[in-house]
């Protein structure tokens, strides 16, 4: 089945591990036993401000215009900064620091050879980081990264996608992946 590990049984024959839900992690049951997906416990995550957020109903993506991606499902929010009624995650107050935050979306729906589509993070009106792949060839085109900035307390950070296929719209809600968010503080500033 399409998104299947492959590893190995007890006894040293091929298996496979079946696909995961979304927030789930690829968790060891120990030497001589099979890993499973399970959904990571939030005791198990250390760090006093963290979030995963994804999108959990199709969105459309209008041609050459910006929109912002719904990430209206969270996974975890540790320090109550992501709000899921707007998709932003805003800086709690005494939380300032460096932050890792990534995005990663699969453009679904692609009919044409050679066009872009690109996923934006902005901290507040300004674009931080974008990632982009101009498709070669037709059907889904994954797009997305991470990178590391410094965040001062209502900083807002949000997340926006663009594409030029020339035809109207595209579904970013592929049924094997969802559009998915994260950030985490990793030092004080």
């Amino acid at each position: 089945t399409d998104g299947n590990l492959i590893t190995y049984d007890t006894s040293g024959n091929p298996a496979y591990v079946a696909t995961g839900s979304s927030g789930q992690v690829l968790t060891s049951a120990g030497a001589g036993a099979v890993p499973t997906f399970q959904a990571i416990p939030a005791s198990s995550v250390t760090g006093d401000v963290y979030w995963r957020a994804y999108a959990s109903a199709s969105q459309s993506f209008s041609d050459s215009s910006e929109t912002k991606i719904n990430f209206g499902s969270e996974v975890y929010d540790v320090g109550g900064g992501w709000n899921t009624s707007n998709s932003t995650f805003t800086v709690p107050s005494g939380k300032d620091g460096l932050y890792l935050i990534g995005v990663r979306m699969q453009f679904a729906n692609n009919t044409s050879n050679g066009h872009k589509q690109q996923v934006n993070i902005y901290v507040g009106s300004s674009s931080i980081m974008n990632f982009q792949s101009i498709g070669g060839s037709t059907g889904s085109i994954s797009v997305g990264g991470e990178t590391i900035v410094v965040l001062n307390a209502g900083d807002a950070v949000t997340f926006k996608a663009w594409q030029n296929y020339g035809t109207g719209t595209i579904n970013a809600n592929d049924s094997s992946v969802s559009p998915t968010c994260w950030g985490m503080r990793i030092n004080n500033d």
